[in-house]
């Protein structure tokens, strides 16, 4: 059987999953992971409870045709990514066609990505599916100046795709957009006004520096998901030199904790010592009180003999 033969098989699989799936976001035997993408969106979905859902990186990255925002995270420590594209020229409703284009436009290495033929949904909106070499993917168009597109590594499973995707929420901000509106002045003046998706640029005409939204914690042995963008090794890197730079102040975190915490074990131990010398003292101080209550006893006890035998001879010489 061909590769592409068993990626048709495997995707309309998993298409007819997300719809079997669909209603199982709010099962106690599921746990659900919410992720912003700062000012433009918000996505969360809900995997079985057995799996784990890690927060990576969210960033913000010129492409040849837009902008793209987007999150890392990682299922059961392997990567995937949701990618938020807004391309300078954007119909309302892309046809499948269109947005096979607008991936390729953001990643020429889609253009030898396979295809599903199969048609499938996600959240409702017509969805297209695809694979490569070192994952697979899913797009669709959220709102009408959006394409998202959804990155898996290869060892994330069928199933688990089936069950995020079946239980995605995307909410997209569509008040605000990371496009200036210097920023596509080159492409709008170079499109032909037809409607149609326009040609783009280079991506050397608007590549940018990426920008690091937001960070989170991530395990050493999480290797961040390297399929996506154009230029995704320049990104790679300056994504891991910010995990360094994470890294390096978390390990200066751990170590003020780890001195403050011997600091604390320290006042504990004085504290201690101070509270068994308090209560030896009140121990003594106690004794002391019992003596001399005991003592007082004594006194009253005679006094009360010498009281009572002063009576007795009274009453005798009364008598008599």
């Amino acid at each position: 059987m061909s590769t592409l033969k068993r990626f048709i098989e495997s995707a309309a699989v998993l298409a007819a999953l997300c719809l079997l799936l669909s209603a199982s976001a709010q099962s106690p035997s599921h746990s659900c992971q919410s992720i912003s993408l700062g000012q433009y969106a918000s996505f969360s979905f809900c995997l079985p409870s057995n799996a784990t859902s890690t927060q990576g990186p969210s960033y913000q990255a010129d492409y040849a045709g837009g902008r793209d925002v987007g999150a890392s995270f990682f299922i059961n420590g392997s990567a995937a990514s949701l990618d938020l594209l807004y391309p300078c020229r954007i119909e309302e409703n892309l046809t499948r066609t269109q947005i096979i284009s607008a991936l390729k436009t953001y990643d020429s290495h889609l253009s030898q990505a396979f295809y599903s033929p199969d048609e499938a949904e996600v959240s409702g909106k017509n969805a297209v599916f695809g694979s490569y070499e070192s994952g697979s993917f899913v797009a669709f168009q959220p709102s009408a100046n959006t394409v998202a597109a959804l990155f898996f590594s290869s060892d994330v499973g069928r199933s688990t795709q089936a069950e995020l995707l079946g239980n995605l929420d995307l909410v997209i901000n569509e008040t605000t957009t990371p496009l200036t509106p210097n920023y596509c002045s080159q492409i709008n003046s170079t499109s032909a006004g037809n409607g149609s998706m326009a040609s783009m640029p280079s991506s050397s005409s608007v590549s940018q520096p990426m920008t690091i939204i937001s960070q989170a914690p991530m395990q050493p042995q999480q290797a961040f998901f390297r399929g996506m963008g154009p230029s995704s090794e320049s990104r790679m890197a300056r994504i891991e030199a910010a995990l360094e730079s994470l890294n390096s102040a978390r390990e200066a975190s751990q170590e003020k904790l780890g001195q403050a915490k011997e600091n604390l074990g320290g006042q504990k131990g004085a504290t201690k010592e101070r509270l068994g010398q308090a209560k030896e003292n009140l121990a003594g101080q106690s004794e002391s009180i019992l003596v001399e209550i005991g003592a007082s006893r004594e006194r009253m006890l005679s006094s009360s003999e010498a009281t009572k035998e002063r009576l007795g001879a009274a009453m005798e010489g009364l008598k008599s």
